[in-house]
């Protein structure tokens, strides 16, 4: 934030650097990025909620060493960042350390942020990715979640039903396919494309199911049907204290690591204003009832998901 050096070598490195990255975890592997590089697209409008996050070498490759300097400019300012520090210190030294490495940046205003939220659509959406390098196939059906900021509650009870749902649990996505006699090989379902609470709203729940070519129009009416059971019945009480108990163990386990501890504490801050949030979160789980559980999956019941199916190309039946 103090003294960047854009010059046409380093534009070029840093841009050999990314599209390198991009070869090497998306475009030369097998369901590369799937579905985060390609889903948001299907299922959102605005560019700032539905680009692909790593860029397309074509947007990279027209990048300017003018452009940087004016993003740099707009964003890179103190006032848009957050400094996490998790240490055994007293507060005072860490204070005088920050002062110390970071007091001379200098103040600049910051661009305003963009508007995020957007209506849901209005119909499904459906994209289909022919890859080369699979002989599988694989469908993601993404469903919008409410907002964490106005409706935490209701949030953490699909963060639960997430919970529910996903793996070979018993009561499950995958056990119920198997009892539909579908051959899937795998099902995870999750909120955010990384991790719940991870984002502003809009924020998904996404459902990756591995499977063998299944129409995923067919696939979305399952997952529905699944869906309309549990809003209509609810969780077992006893699945429900086990879900639950699972979320708020990882979660734990998961920041207990300092490095982990200072990631969530600055993108808490950096979204929701309020690091100690981090803390609060397996108390919210704790709240969440079967009443909660099934008003979540009825908010699911009443979209009609996006629907990104990646598989090989088609086989040529001609004699």
């Amino acid at each position: 934030m103090a003294a960047p050096k854009f010059t046409e070598q380093n534009l070029g490195t840093q841009l050999s650097v990314v599209k390198e990255e991009v070869r090497r975890n998306v475009l030369d592997r097998p369901f590369g990025g799937f579905p985060w590089t390609e889903l948001p697209g299907v299922m959102y409008r605005k560019f700032s909620n539905s680009h692909n996050g790593y860029g397309i070498f074509e947007d990279l490759e027209r990048a300017t060493v003018e452009d940087c300097a004016a993003f740099f400019d707009a964003y890179y300012t103190p006032s848009n960042a957050v400094l996490t520090v998790v240490a055994d210190l007293p507060e005072e030294h860490v204070s005088r350390l920050v002062a110390r490495y970071f007091g001379a940046v200098p103040a600049r205003n910051t661009a305003a942020a963009p508007e995020l939220p957007e209506p849901p659509p209005g119909s499904a959406r459906l994209r289909r990715v022919v890859d080369g390098r699979t002989a599988v196939h694989a469908t993601a059906l993404g469903f919008r979640l409410p907002s964490f900021r106005t409706d935490p509650l209701g949030y953490a009870a699909h963060v639960v039903l997430a919970g529910l749902l996903t793996g070979d649990a018993p009561g499950g996505l995958a056990e119920a396919a198997r009892g539909h006699r579908l051959d899937v090989t795998s099902v995870k379902v999750q909120c955010g494309f990384f991790a719940p609470f991870d984002a502003l709203d809009p924020d998904s729940l996404v459902v990756t199911v591995h499977h063998d070519g299944q129409d995923p129009r067919w696939l979305a009416a399952f997952v529905h049907r699944e869906l309309a059971s549990l809003a209509a019945d609810g969780p077992h009480p006893d699945r429900l204290v086990r879900a639950v108990r699972l979320l708020r163990l990882g979660w734990a386990r998961r920041h207990a690591e300092p490095l982990q501890r200072a990631r969530a504490l600055g993108a808490f801050a950096l979204l929701h204003g309020r690091p100690d949030l981090v803390a609060e979160v397996p108390a919210l789980l704790a709240q969440v009832d079967p009443a909660e559980v099934a008003t979540a999956a009825g908010r699911l019941v009443a979209q009609d998901p996006a629907a990104l199916t990646i598989g090989p190309p088609p086989q040529d039946h001609a004699a």
